[in-house]
């Protein structure tokens, strides 16, 4: 069986490695920001992850389907987004230095939840199951000199909520409820739980 990862990112497939699943990575395509203004209407945090990785999952899909349709073996697809929300504000990947202090002296001593919207869909026989895991991520007080250099490296600049816990954020980070995996970026416990609900067994996407 073959896990098919609709996401570039080098820390999801990093966590899928590290439990013994090779990804085939495929890019989706989506403007982000036009899948969520089509729903003409305020959406939580939540409802927006479980939107765009639905859309990014579509997106792989129309790439994928032909040439893998047909494969002898299963071959499943996932695609995933997330985001952290912050005292009921959804905040995604801030991109400018000046959004991210913003956002991370917020974060200081403060402490909010991270969702990854899931979903997996069945090439072969087109099934797909969307579900949200959250994590609640506390953090430590920083200070002005923590902020600026942490700023600096450009790290919180490219990530949901301007903070990684397996990289260099990981310091800013006293405490996690929930799935570690999810706040990196993906659930393997859920995955495993929606590849159940497909009818295939986790283990067999180990190498």
């Amino acid at each position: 069986m073959k896990l098919i990862l609709a996401s570039t990112s080098i820390a999801r497939r990093t966590i899928l490695e590290n439990a013994g699943i090779t990804p085939i990575i495929v890019a989706s395509d989506i403007d982000e920001h036009a899948v969520i203004n089509e729903q003409k209407k305020e959406l939580s945090t939540l409802e927006q992850v479980e939107i765009l990785s639905r859309a990014k999952a579509e997106s792989a899909f129309e790439q994928v389907q032909t040439q893998y349709k047909s494969a002898s073996e299963p071959h499943l697809l996932l695609a995933c987004d997330t985001m952290f929300d912050l005292h009921g504000e959804t905040i995604g990947k801030p991109h400018t230095p000046c959004r991210a202090k913003e956002i991370i002296t917020r974060l200081s001593n403060s402490s909010g939840t991270l969702f990854t919207g899931h979903t997996l869909c069945d090439l072969k026989t087109h099934k797909t199951i969307t579900k949200v895991q959250s994590t609640r991520v506390q953090f430590a007080k920083l200070t002005d000199y923590e902020i600026d250099k942490y700023i600096a490296t450009d790290e919180p600049l490219y990530v949901a909520g301007s903070f990684t816990v397996d990289s260099l954020g990981g310091a800013f980070v006293t405490s996690i409820t929930g799935d570690y995996h999810n706040v990196v970026g993906l659930s393997l416990p859920l995955l495993r739980s929606m590849m159940c609900e497909l009818g295939h067994e986790y283990v067999d996407l180990w190498e």
